[in-house]
């Protein structure tokens, strides 16, 4: 009877616990948590400057799950505001918990709305939990998603502009500067901060300080400065402060140089400014009087610097008489000898005569730059033999010079063939420098094929001395004789020559005979 009851107590709690045993996973079987990843992060690389630039953005995103995620990948796609460039999938590699991958993306932004939204979805392909001292992999891939909502400005782009561009010394100069927005986001709380060298500041503290306020796109705010120069050139530096539309402090440094000119009245420029050396060019002066009196009577000197070669004419200019705007073109030729290159600065003296019959003068300089032309010549063209025969072998030499005063890199030697004529060897040389008026001679042979004339094209490339690629070509004709013409003309030669010898001696024979008879006779 007791065993009867142990039984059915023993039946019972069996079904009691049945339900809970089926609810427990079976053995082997694992199952990884849903990784939670989110945005810790976002930063600008790259600032767009306007609609349709480029920005470069670096998302940061935290794994705050439990597991390893493996073999990560990162799709990222933009809803609405912008374009998305960069190559997908983005690899992310493997993502422990708790850590933080970062991620750039390159977006194409197309609208002035300055908002965009990004989705981002990362895929795994198996998770890793720690397990003791290890890891325990899990078969399961996944996926999460994110989006982004992203409120963007344009990058603030100030541009300053100076009048006039030229001071003139011994006088107070009204100088006006403009500040321009020229992006497409707004300036807020704009402060100058300007230093002045070379020249002192009139009726103003040093250094200058200005509060413009707000700047909104494509405005301008302006202030005039009274500067005296005390050098040749005034040099403005100003340092520009500011918050921009996304509320982050900025601040530029730009620096502005106006010459001073010594006459204060004309001012003497050449063009155009570039003379090629071991050249005769033809340039303009531009004449300008600028100031408001009138010169009567006027005469320019040019003076070329000491120990120069640069030769300018006439050096000895007319000009009459100049009012107050007006502009002279006057010709001129300037001679640059060989090898003389750079800045060269040429001096001016201006002789007139004023309103009150006074002979006064200005004295000044305008800058004038000599650069060099990488000049390649191809001085000789052999070929040997000078016309051969169909079948023979061809050996043209090719001879090139540097008639700069440089050497010229990158010199490369290319002979182009017409069909007929057969390659034995490559038909280009890379020579690389090539030294000035040191002869190179190039080799190179081929077989004449076929009888008849034949253009050959020779093209040297190189690179100047501002490392812009240049072609020289040159091209010359060879005549290839028929073969049968050349056996013909040798095997005549030589069965003529003993026939002809044996009907000398036979002529010569029967002279002596006729002038024996004859003697025999008398």
């Amino acid at each position: 009877m007791r065993t009867r009851h142990l039984l059915v107590s023993l039946i019972v709690a069996f079904l009691l616990l049945l339900p809970s045993l089926s609810a427990q996973p079976s053995r082997g079987a694992q199952y990884a948590s849903a990784p939670y990843l989110t945005p810790t992060s976002i930063t600008w690389v790259k600032t767009p400057e306007k609609p349709g630039s480029i920005g470069v953005l670096r998302i940061y995103l935290a794994n705050y799950g439990s597991d390893v995620l493996l073999r990560c990948k990162a799709y990222i796609d933009c809803i609405y505001g912008a374009t998305v460039l960069t190559p997908q999938p983005i690899l992310l590699g493997a993502w422990p918990p708790g850590s933080v991958k970062s991620i750039e993306v390159a977006l194409n932004f197309t609208s002035l709305s300055g908002a965009c939204e990004l989705r981002i979805s990362v895929s795994y392909e198996a998770t890793a939990r720690p397990v003791g001292a290890g890891y325990m992999v899990l078969s399961i891939p996944g996926s999460s998603q994110l989006s982004i909502k992203l409120n963007y400005t344009y990058e603030p782009i100030i541009a300053i502009q100076v009048r006039p561009e030229v001071l003139y010394s011994g006088t107070i100069n009204e100088v006006t500067l403009t500040i321009l927005n020229r992006g497409f986001s707004r300036i807020n709380d704009l402060s100058v901060l300007l230093d002045v060298a070379g020249g002192a500041l009139i009726g103003s503290e040093m250094p200058f300080r200005a509060y413009l306020g707000q700047l909104p796109p494509n405005k301008t705010r302006e202030f005039t400065l009274e500067i005296l120069p005390t050098s040749n050139v005034v040099t403005l530096t100003a340092a520009l402060s500011y918050v921009d539309e996304a509320g982050v402090f900025r601040e530029e440094h730009l620096s502005l140089v106006l010459p001073v000119a010594a006459g204060g009245l004309v001012l003497i420029t050449l063009k155009p400014p570039t003379i090629p050396s071991m050249h005769t060019s033809k340039a303009t002066l531009y004449i300008r009087n600028i100031g408001e009196e009138e010169l009567y009577n006027a005469t320019l000197y040019l003076v070329t610097p000491q120990g120069s070669m640069i030769v300018i004419e006439p050096s000895t200019i007319e000009l009459g008489d100049v009012k107050p705007g007006d502009e002279l073109r006057i010709p001129v030729e300037v001679k640059a000898p060989y090898g003389e290159t750079g800045m060269r600065t040429i001096y001016y003296t201006l002789v007139y005569k004023d309103v009150n019959g006074g002979c006064r003068s200005i004295r000044d300089s305008f800058y004038l730059i000599i650069v060099e032309e990488a000049n390649i010549t191809v001085t000789t063209v052999e070929v040997i033999p000078h016309e051969p025969s169909a079948g023979s072998t061809v050996l043209a030499s090719i001879t090139l010079m540097n008639l700069g005063s440089k050497p010229i890199l990158g010199v490369n030697v290319t002979l182009v063939l017409p069909p007929g004529l057969t390659p034995l060897r490559r038909l280009h040389e890379y020579i690389g420098q090539l030294n000035p008026f040191t002869p190179t001679t190039i080799p190179f042979s081929f077989n004449a094929t076929k009888p008849g004339f034949y253009k050959l094209l020779l093209k040297v490339y190189y690179r100047n001395y501002y490392g812009e690629l240049r072609v020289l070509t040159k091209s010359f004709t060879l005549r290839v004789k028929p073969l049968h013409s050349i056996k013909l003309t040798t095997t005549k030669r030589e069965a003529n020559t003993p026939l002809t010898a044996i009907a000398a001696l036979g002529l010569v024979a029967l002279i002596a005979i006729i002038l024996l008879i004859w003697r025999w006779r008398r």
